[in-house]
C-alpha cells in the first residue's frame, strides 16, 4: 500500500511497511542463499552477459520455502495464474 508521487515512485507509510511479514531465519537457513548469489556473482565477474536465471529460480524456490507459498501462491507470484 503506497502513494504514486510526482515522478512515476510510490511512497510508502512506516505503518504499512511495519506490518510486512518478514521471517526470521537461522544462519543455517541462511548459508544456501549466500551460496547461490556468489554463484551469481561470479557467473557474472567472468562474463556479464552469463545467464544465470536458473540459480535466480533457485533463489526463488528458497524464498517460496522460506514463506510456505502453496503452489497456487506460487504460480501467483510469478504470474501464471
Amino acid at each position: 500500500i503506497g502513494v504514486e508521487r510526482a515522478g512515476e515512485y510510490y511512497e510508502y507509510k512506516p505503518m504499512f511497511i511495519e506490518r510486512l511479514p518478514i521471517p526470521e531465519i537461522t544462519t543455517a537457513e541462511e548459508q544456501p542463499f549466500g551460496k547461490l548469489v556468489n554463484q551469481i556473482l561470479t557467473a557474472k565477474a567472468a562474463d556479464p552477459l552469463a545467464d544465470t536465471g536458473e540459480l535466480e529460480a533457485d533463489i526463488d524456490l528458497l524464498v517460496y520455502k522460506l514463506y510456505g507459498l502453496t503452489a497456487a501462491e506460487i504460480a501467483m507470484v510469478e504470474g501464471s495464474t
